[in-house]
């Protein structure tokens, strides 16, 4: 599977300028998925199946890669970018901020002590990468400081987005008929035990992203009960 960093992140170079910049994994080994079904199968047998199989495969000389892409942005274009560009529900598009291959990463040791190799550095968010810094995305300001404070969070602290619908909209007009079939299933089975009010109340946000997205949600939510109904009968 790709990895994100989703969060925005900062370079410094050797004069100590900054520039934003996000990170993209992209694996080397191909994309698969699983059907709900085929997870539910698994994770019946083997609830650690993703690391086992990780580990597994490291253990095997079958080392994972992932090729290293970043995006980069300056301060001037942040300032004028339409949306609040360290939102952590954003993305920066593409066609504006192409990907830049950097190099790649690859996993070929298992940690001897997982505790204090994986989750310890993992709980510290001061374990980062001499030369990259952090940014005013909120999610990574960990404390609040006693004085008012000036620099880049400051700056940044007043830009609100409330535009929830436009991105997730763009990524389903890109989908296939077959992914959005997919995505109305999903949704349907995850919202299938909540009420009837709740569900309405998902079924208008993705209306809001795209009409074809709600009414697809509507629809196999409505399937799923009808079918559950046919059963109730049959078993009665």
């Amino acid at each position: 599977m790709h990895g994100f960093g989703s969060h925005t992140y900062s370079f410094l170079n050797a004069k100590n300028e900054r520039t934003w910049v996000k990170f993209h994994f992209r694996t080397q080994q191909g994309v698969e998925n699983l059907t709900d079904t085929q997870a539910e199968a698994l994770i019946a047998k083997d609830r650690e199946t993703h690391q086992r199989d990780l580990f597994e495969s490291i253990e095997a000389g079958r080392f994972p890669r992932w090729t290293l892409f970043i995006q980069v942005m300056t301060d001037a274009q942040a300032k004028a970018f339409p949306f609040n560009p360290f939102d952590l529900t954003k993305i920066w598009p593409k066609a504006e901020f192409p990907l830049i291959e950097v190099g790649y990463f690859e996993l070929n040791r298992n940690p001897e002590n997982f505790f204090a190799e994986i989750e310890q550095a993992a709980f510290s968010p001061a374990n980062i990468v001499p030369g990259i810094g952090f940014s005013p995305d909120k999610m990574l300001q960990l404390n609040e400081p006693p004085l008012p404070i000036d620099g880049a969070a400051a700056r940044w602290d007043h830009r609100v987005d409330d535009d929830h619908y436009r991105q997730p909209g763009d990524l389903f007009r890109k989908m296939s008929a077959a992914q959005r079939q997919v995505l109305f299933d999903n949704t349907a089975r995850q919202l299938d035990a909540v009420s009837q009010p709740i569900q309405e109340r998902h079924i208008a946000n993705c209306t809001e992203a795209d009409p074809a997205y709600g009414a697809g949600v509507a629809q196999a939510i409505a399937r799923l009960g009808q079918k559950g109904s046919a059963e109730e009968r049959k078993s009665a």
